[in-house]
This record gives C-alpha cells, structure tokens and sequence, in this order.
C-alpha cells in the first residue's frame, strides 16, 4: 500500500506551487535573453511552439505530472480545466493520494467539487478508511461533502454493513443523513429488509425520514407488493416517518405490477378520505391500460368522492378512444348530473 499510495507526492508537492500559481494569476517570468556581438554567439535556433491543449493531453496519459506543471504554465481557462481533469483522472488510477493532495490544494469552485467527487469513488474502491479520511479533510464544505458522499456510495457496494457503522462519526447532520441515504441506495437493491432494518436506527428524524423513504421509493420501482407489505407491517412511529406522496408513490408502482392487487389495496383502505386519495392515485395508471375496466372499476366503489376520484380519469381517457361508449357510461352511473356535467365539459 505504500508503493500504491505514496508514489509521486514528492513530485505532487512541486506541482501544486504550480497550480496554486496559476489559480492566483502568478506565471514563470520568461527568460531574459541579452544581446552579445554577433561574432560571439553561436547560431540561435528558433525556439519550439508551447505545448498545446491537444500535445498535453496526450501527455497526460504518459506523465500526469509532467502534463498539470505544463498546463499550469501555459493554458488558461477551459483548456487548463480539461487537461488538468484528464492528468488527474489517470493520476487517480496510478496513485489516488498524490492525485487527492493536488484536489485538496486547489481552491474551492465547482471543478474542485467535480473532481474530488471523482477521486473519493476512485480511492473508495481501493481503500475506504483512507478515502474518508482524506474527504473530511477537505477545506471546502461542498467539496468535502461530495467527496464523502460518494466514498459511502462506493463503499457500500462493497460492504454495506461497514459503510454504515463509519457513519457514526459525521456529527454534521446534513453531511451524516445524505451520507446515510448514499449507503441506502446502494443496500437497498442487495438487501432491502436489512438496509431498512438499519435505517429505522438512525438517530436523526431527518436522516430517517430522507433514508427511509427513498428506500421505500427505490424498493417500490422493482417489487411494490413487498414494499407495501413492509410498510403495512411497520409500528405507527415508523409509518409516521415515511410521508404520504411516498405511499401513494408505491400504490401507483403497485398498480403497473399488479393492477388487480391496488385496485384490493383501495377497497381495504378506510372508506372516506383516505380511500379516496388512494383511488385518485391510481387512476391514472388503471386508466392507461384499461380505460374501460378502469371506468367499471371506478363505478364499483362505494362512497361518492371515491367513485368520482377514479372514475374521471378512466372517462377522460376512454373518451378520446371511444366518446359515443364513453357518454353511455357515464349517463348511466350514479355520478349527480352537476359531476356529468363537468365531466362532459371538460375539455
């Protein structure tokens, strides 16, 4: 790991007074040629072009190094930008360390930003303790918690269960929930009875509220039946954490899935304003497959506003494929003639 890591600081040490030198506007003095009489001096060779963008960033695959002092010296402005991005990016695979002392020395802009988010996944790969330390060592706030971020993520692929017990430390609530919630979304599709296990003991209401329902949401988007199942099966203190667009998010999963199985999730809610809700959430979906069946569906349930809640958009889709069919169920439900009337004048 020392060869791995250490390898070119001595010589990142030098190229950061570069860089720190360009950033400030600072550049080489030019040489001082002085004149001489002609019969003393040997003939002068015209002096070679400086090295371009397109010349450094070949260079950049050879000698990273060598292409960032370079750059440093004669690119200004998106030029100097791309070609210290691509030094780095291949800096980063020969040696992240030397690579994270040149990021962490840059000042705080959006490239920093970029690229320490890139060389923390890189790191993160490799080794993740490491990577972590150097990403909370960063000066700039976004910086560091891009960087941290993405050392969970990374990390979590590998080993959810240790990138979670790292997050102990963050004492910065911001910084510890969406590092909580990079974990999750890299769990969740491995293990979602554990990833959510382990969300609903994070000691920030916030960070449980964010990690939990995006976990749900994440879940819902494959398997919506056992997303609501879990939630169904949940104490009240942990259904309160996960808020209503969310649940109506996973009726609305369940209902492309397995279109019979929301449609029994509607008639099991509480009839009222619940069930309603619920009903108006899944309409649409039902109503795209099906309008008709949507449409009969909605005409089966019991309480008025429900009725209606599901009926309008099965009508309105049915009415573009078949309008003589459309008004003929419609005049023959039990919507009042005030509910026909502004269905039918709907535009």
């Amino acid at each position: 790991m020392k060869n791995r890591f250490g390898l070119g600081l001595g010589l990142a040490a030098g190229t950061l007074v570069l860089v720190a030198g360009w950033w400030l506007g600072q550049r080489p003095p030019a040489l001082s040629i002085t004149s001489t009489p002609a019969a003393s001096v040997a003939p002068v060779l015209p002096e070679p072009p400086p090295p371009d963008e397109a010349s450094l960033l070949a260079l950049s695959e050879r000698d990273p190094l060598a292409a960032i002092r370079l750059a440093s010296t004669f690119l200004r402005g998106v030029a100097f930008d791309r070609v210290l991005a691509a030094a780095l990016d291949k800096l980063l695979q020969d040696d992240p360390a030397a690579a994270a002392a040149i990021i962490a020395a840059l000042p705080s802009s959006d490239f920093q930003r970029v690229v320490a988010g890139r060389a923390a996944r890189l790191w993160a790969q490799i080794d993740p303790p490491a990577a972590l330390t150097w990403a909370q060592s960063l000066g700039d706030g976004a910086a560091r918690l891009r960087a941290t971020r993405e050392v969970f993520g990374t990390w979590a692929q590998a080993d959810p269960a240790a990138a979670s017990r790292a997050l102990a430390p963050l004492v910065a609530e911001r910084e510890n929930a969406l590092s909580a919630l990079a974990v999750m979304t890299s769990w969740i599709p491995r293990d979602p009875a554990t990833a959510l296990a382990w969300g609903k003991t994070l000691p920030s209401a916030a960070a449980r509220n964010l990690v939990l329902t995006s976990a749900v949401q994440t879940w819902s988007a494959t398997d919506a039946g056992a997303a609501l199942t879990w939630l169904q099966h949940q104490p009240p203190a942990v259904q309160a954490e996960i808020d209503a667009p969310t649940l109506f998010a996973v009726l609305r999963d369940l209902a492309q899935q397995d279109p019979a199985g929301a449609k029994a999730c509607v008639r099991a809610a509480p009839i009222g304003a619940e069930q309603t809700r619920a009903a108006a959430a899944i309409s649409p979906v039902l109503a795209r497959a099906d309008p008709l069946a949507a449409m009969e569906w909605a005409l089966s349930l019991e309480h008025p506003a429900t009725i209606l809640a599901a009926f309008t958009d099965a009508y309105r889709a049915f009415r573009a494929v078949d309008p003589d069919e459309a008004q003929r169920i419609l005049a023959a439900s039990d919507l009042s003639p005030e509910e026909k009337h502004r269905l039918v004048d709907y535009p």
